[in-house]
């Protein structure tokens, strides 16, 4: 089990859409232990606020049909659950659902599976918790964790010195606003979140409960502004910097 998705799991609290990378079975096991967490059921096959769909390219038709069963009241009350396992999606389809994921119903949760995070665009990918169990991706995941540790414990001095190492590339100028605003870098600093977010549920010492989600509330807003075309994902992680209280 993925850290983020297990930390959800065990705190019952659960974005609104998350994004399935890598690994099918193991992808789909994961949505579907958090849709029994969601729903408060074992049995899924038939309960009707849970549905598992399957595509090979997702089209605007598919895409239409989503919104509308999205936009159905849930029977138990407890919300419903959409598990999909995705190869491609085209353009069309992607802004279309790009839309419902922006203005998504109460208690309507997405579970999208791919084989690469590469297969859905940079805009839709913004909209999503990523969590990408490819293989060789579990030393990343650790690096992230670690940065994480030290920037929560950090001086904001040093936090703002870790932000731009974050999003120096290749031997070009730290610091670049080209640089910052680029997908990679977006998605850089979404991940980036995701393991601050974990990290906050499950690894540190909170101070006090109000503390640590006036922290979460703050990364919630974070990831949402990164998303909007032509923000500029340096200077977000910079007000962060200075924003989060600091975690010893």
């Amino acid at each position: 089990m993925h850290p983020i998705l297990k930390a959800h799991i065990e705190k019952k609290e659960f974005h609104h859409a998350y994004l399935l990378c890598g690994d099918k079975e193991a992808s789909k096991k994961m949505a579907e232990d958090a849709a029994r967490a969601i729903l408060a059921e074992k049995n899924l096959e038939s309960h009707p606020d849970f549905s598992f769909r399957r595509f090979g390219l997702f089209g605007i038709n598919d895409s239409h049909n989503l919104t509308s069963w999205a936009a159905t009241k849930s029977f138990s009350g407890k919300g419903k659950v959409l598990v999909m396992e995705v190869f491609s999606f085209n353009m069309e389809s992607s802004n279309a659902l790009l839309k419902t994921l922006e203005e998504p119903g109460e208690k309507i949760y997405f579970f999208i599976i791919v084989p690469s995070v590469e297969n859905v665009i940079p805009t839709l990918r913004s909209r999503l918790t990523v969590i990408d169990i490819s293989k060789g991706k579990e030393g990343l995941e650790k690096e992230t964790l670690e940065i994480g540790r030290k920037f929560l414990a950090a001086l904001p001095n040093k936090r703002l010195e870790m932000v731009k190492k974050l999003f120096a590339k290749n031997g070009e100028e730290e610091g670049n606003e080209l640089i910052s605003e680029s997908s990679a870098n977006k998605q850089k600093a979404i991940q980036f979140l995701n393991a601050l977010e974990f990290l906050l549920h499950l690894d540190i010492e909170c101070p006090s409960e109000q503390v640590k989600w006036r922290a979460l509330e703050e990364l919630s807003r974070s990831r949402q502004f990164i998303s909007d075309k032509g923000s500029s994902a340096k200077m977000i992680m910079e007000h962060l910097a200075l924003a989060l209280p600091i975690f010893k």
